[in-house]
């Protein structure tokens, strides 16, 4: 889900936690309809029950899909995806930097080849 939420635990403030971890912990009967609750762009506590959640299934099922899996990526994943993108950038740059004269002449040596040809 989109945001995350604080809630309220016998006075102990914990989260941040998805809405879908919300809904896992009121199945599980750790919270209810009564326990406090704010989202974690917000300031303003309010009983779980007046939460709309369908709001953040649906913001999150317009989401595309990378942003998908990105939100539910590790941060390891993320790092990992990073490196590789470096990667590929740096050896499109040096392809573009260092490989440019060596192509022209292949295209040159061809170019020449099928004029020979044409003879």
């Amino acid at each position: 889900m989109a945001r995350k939420f604080y809630y309220d635990a016998d006075g102990e403030k914990l989260g941040p936690v998805s809405g879908q971890e919300l809904l896992y912990l009121r199945a599980e009967g750790r919270i209810n309809d009564a326990t406090w609750v704010r989202a974690e762009d917000s300031q303003t506590w309010r009983p779980f029950s007046s939460v709309n959640l369908n709001e953040e299934r649906r913001k999150e099922a317009e989401a595309g899909p990378w942003r998908r899996m990105l939100r539910s990526a590790s941060p390891r994943t993320l790092l990992l995806l990073g490196l590789i993108l470096l990667s590929l950038l740096v050896f499109v740059a040096v392809i573009f930097i260092y490989a440019w004269p060596l192509i022209l002449c292949g295209l040159a040596f061809l170019m020449v080849m099928g004029l020979m040809k044409m003879k």
